[in-house]
């Protein structure tokens, strides 16, 4: 038996479209709001399910979160037939659930990323005056401005 290597990457919730591609389904666990564009799609929980083991994931255009329990492992069967290239799964770094989700998205055929989430970094959003003078310096030396 082997075990499938499981693609994984980081990134904050303010920079999460640097690793989205045009096909991907974003299957949020973090419950944060993830900042993608207008076209970026999500799976959600079907809101007319009466019963959690009758519910399943669907596409929509709207940004939104899961909360993951084990009894929604039996949906992911069905995701199989949802036109996507890729899910990308989405979680905290401390939760294990992003891990097993992506686990059992391979054992079912379908091609994931995890995206673990990490803390925003005040100073990497900082740049001054200074800093910004340089960078317009190189870039019109490059041809670019």
């Amino acid at each position: 038996m082997t075990s499938a290597t499981i693609a994984e990457c980081s990134s904050t919730a303010g920079s999460i479209t640097e690793v989205l591609l045009g096909g991907d389904l974003i299957l949020n666990l973090s419950g944060l709001t993830l900042a993608t564009g207008q076209t970026a799609r999500y799976l959600q929980l079907n809101p007319t399910a009466k019963a959690p083991d009758s519910s399943h994931l669907q596409i929509t255009n709207e940004p939104c979160s899961i909360a993951w329990t084990p009894t929604l492992a039996a949906c992911l069967n069905s995701l199989a037939a949802l036109d996507a290239d890729r899910i990308v799964v989405v979680a905290d770094a401390h939760s294990a659930a992003g891990h097993s989700v992506v686990q059992q998205l391979t054992a079912c055929g379908i091609r994931s990323l995890l995206c673990t989430l990490s803390e925003d970094c005040g100073a990497d959003a900082f740049m001054d005056e200074e800093d910004a003078e340089a960078v317009a310096e190189r870039l019109r030396q490059l041809g670019y401005l």
